[in-house]
Order: C-alpha cells, then structure tokens, then sequence
C-alpha cells in the first residue's frame, strides 16, 4: 500500500490502521490475516512530527516493513525502515544502508545490463521491485528480468 505523511496525523491514524487491516486494542495496531505486510512511502514526515512517527513507529512495532526512498532516509532517518535503492546505486554503495534502515530493497528499470542484474544475488535484497522505463515494453523487460534471475539461480521476491 502506498501511505503518504498526511496519512499519519493525530486524528486520521486509527482510520489508517484499519484501512491498513490492522485491529487495534487501546488504539494500537496489531496485525490480522488481512493486514498489509508492508507499506510504501515516497516521503516520511519529518522527525519533528513526533505523533506521525509514533503512529510509524507502531506499524513497524507489529511488523508491517516500512519502504522508504533511500534519499529519504538519508534527509531525516527512519529507525527500522527498508532502504529502497535502483539497482546501480546499491551496486555502487555495494548495499550499504543509510542510517537506520535494516534491510535493502531494489528497484530494476529493465534495462540493466546482464553483469549488474546478476549483482542483486550478493546485494541479498528483501524484494525487489521492478519498474521498466516508459520506454521499455513491461512484458519485454520483465521477462528478461526473469530470465536473467532463473538463469542465474536468483531468489528473490519481486
């Protein structure tokens, strides 16, 4: 699911958790078998909006993975977020995480070249996500994807 900052103020949180799927008790979250298992954030809301990130800091309390740009991260540091990279930058920060990220998360274009394709097997992401270029064909592009990590014997979810 994709979650925006205005999402977490005081008054709309508890909506949110339950349009996430979580049940709350005493109006903290707590993951069911229809809760999301992860949410997607383009921007986070900076560390002086202490009730967002408490409402943050809950969901990732009850496991639900917080993705976060990594440039994000770098700005203002998220404790426990997933660092999503493109492939070339984790591959020249050889998956070095910003401060506070735990795991890494990588995005392919589909039009990464063989070699550095092969690199997400070392880089050991969470996922990866794959988002061909508009100027790519997204059935062309995926199935080279594909073809590269079963070649390749690449497990990875994407």
């Amino acid at each position: 699911s994709v979650v925006k900052p205005e999402m977490f103020s005081k008054e709309n949180s508890q909506y949110l958790y339950q349009q996430l799927g979580c049940k709350t008790a005493v109006g903290m979250p707590f993951k069911d078998i229809a809760t999301v298992d992860s949410i997607y954030m383009s921007k986070i809301p900076p560390s002086s909006d202490t009730e967002a990130r408490a409402a943050i800091r809950r969901l990732i309390e009850v496991s639900m993975g917080v993705v976060v740009p990594a440039e994000e991260l770098e700005k203002d540091p998220l404790p426990n977020a997933v660092a999503l990279m493109s492939l070339e930058d984790a591959v020249a920060k050889n998956g070095k995480l910003p401060e506070g990220a735990i795991r890494l998360a990588v995005e392919l274009n589909g039009d990464e070249d063989e070699e550095t394709i092969i690199k997400v097997k070392e880089l050991n992401p969470v996922f990866c996500m794959l988002k061909p270029k508009e100027n790519l064909s997204h059935l062309h592009a995926s199935r080279r994807v594909f073809e590269i990590f079963k070649a390749n014997d690449i497990d990875r979810a994407v």
